[in-house]
């Protein structure tokens, strides 16, 4: 066998591979379609139209994301309503402090199913809130020793 035929005979190998996990995951979300409706249903209805949800086969995840555009805070009613939906599953914040505060909420439930639901809600709290806004509350100074090379040919 020529070496370009064994290599695309291991392409090939490797996207059948892939195809079937797809495929199975493909019946695992199937047969999960009620326990996936239930996670989509703890949304408020007014907001269900703006939420986002998507499948990965590699992590056998189900991901639903919603973004708050243009708050006057992280106190807005219809924001702590949805993150109270999900105060029971493992959580996590990560803070944006570059411009206008951004926050981003993870909330994640691993179902007996064996499937992972992941639920992003991301919050961007306006440049001009008179009650949130993005502060200084110190300096980090950092050395980078950085090495300088070049190459040498004799």
């Amino acid at each position: 066998m020529s070496l370009i035929n064994s290599k695309l005979f291991n392409a090939r190998k490797s996207l059948r591979a892939d195809a079937a996990k797809i495929k199975e995951f493909d019946g695992r979300l199937k047969m999960a379609a009620s326990e996936i409706q239930k996670v989509f249903e703890m949304f408020p209805p007014s907001l269900r139209r703006r939420v986002s949800v998507g499948a990965e086969a590699w992590s056998e995840t189900v991901r639903f994301s919603l973004s708050f555009d243009g708050l006057s805070s992280f106190k807005d009613k219809n924001l702590t309503r949805v993150l109270e939906r999900f105060a029971d599953w493992e959580s996590t914040t990560t803070d944006y402090t570059f411009s206008m505060p951004n926050r981003d909420f993870y909330f994640t439930y691993k179902h007996p199913c064996g499937l992972t639901f992941r639920v992003g809600i991301y919050a961007y709290v306006k440049s001009d809130s008179p009650t949130c806004r993005v502060v200084v509350k110190g300096v980090k100074q950092r050395v980078i020793e950085e090495e300088i090379r070049e190459i040498v040919c004799e």
